[in-house]
């Protein structure tokens, strides 16, 4: 595998490179084989355990636009949070970031348009979402077992999907939210709860946002999904979601 890599790299010459990482069958060695060709990076996606050791503290990624990393960082002691970032990625606009602490600099977080958060708290995705003004499609995947608020100010959000782990107990309010540019909306019942229609309109008055769709996520009797037809006529795409959302990885993006 390491010399297939590096004949391929070799090949590429200066062109951009698109790179899955799923195994490192030679550990170390094709870790710093990719790490040398960081400079051509546009679209990354790394969904195994990375030793943040091999990772430099401080590097440029002038051509990355595409970042998803969704195996945990691994470090050789718990005191040791990563220590590098991507903050020097001037042409990055989309980003996927799973399980793992990382600091509030990991990323330049105002360039990006487009954001899924895996398995955060609702406090973690609002300490995150307060520095991505310029957002327009967001995905926040709630963590097990949590609850809290979530929403921040974002003025050019259009898309916001608001999911959580099949059968994975977990709640959040979404009263914070001010999204004057929203369209579409996914969300789970769970997060609106006990007055979904209340806590759906307070939102959309407040933001002052025209929702064009609407999607509610949960096992909803006829009667229910009706009080939702009669509450929000204006919007013209309003559909139901039976099942709670299963997350799962699959050809580079959590379904």
């Amino acid at each position: 595998m390491y010399r297939a890599a590096k004949t391929w790299l070799v090949r590429s010459g200066s062109c951009p490179l698109s790179i899955k990482i799923k195994s490192f069958v030679e550990g170390v060695k094709k870790e710093a084989l990719i790490l040398s060709h960081r400079s051509r990076w546009e679209c990354v996606v790394i969904d195994i355990p990375w030793d943040s050791r091999f990772l430099p503290d401080i590097a440029s990624y002038p051509l990355l636009r595409q970042l998803d990393i969704t195996g945990r960082f691994d470090n050789p002691s718990p005191e040791l949070s990563p220590g590098f970032t991507f903050s020097d990625a001037p042409s990055l606009r989309t980003a996927t970031l799973g399980d793992f602490d990382y600091p509030s600099g990991f990323l330049p977080w105002h360039q990006l348009t487009s954001l899924c958060l895996v398995s955060k708290t609702p406090a973690e995705c609002t300490d995150v979402l307060k520095e991505t003004i310029n957002l327009i499609n967001c995905r926040l995947i709630i963590a097990r077992y949590s609850e809290g608020e979530v929403g921040v100010n974002l003025p050019r959000l259009e898309s916001l999907a608001l999911e959580h782990f099949l059968h994975c107990p977990t709640t959040c309010t979404i009263t914070t939210f001010v999204v004057p540019s929203l369209r579409r909306l996914r969300i789970a019942d769970v997060f609106i709860r006990p007055d979904p229609v209340g806590k759906l309109s307070s939102l959309i008055g407040k933001s002052g946002c025209k929702l064009q769709e609407l999607c509610i996520i949960g096992d909803l009797s006829i009667t229910k999904k009706n009080v939702y037809r009669e509450a929000f006529p204006s919007i013209s795409n309003l559909s139901f979601d039976r099942a709670t959302t299963l997350i799962y990885w699959q050809n580079g993006t959590w379904r």
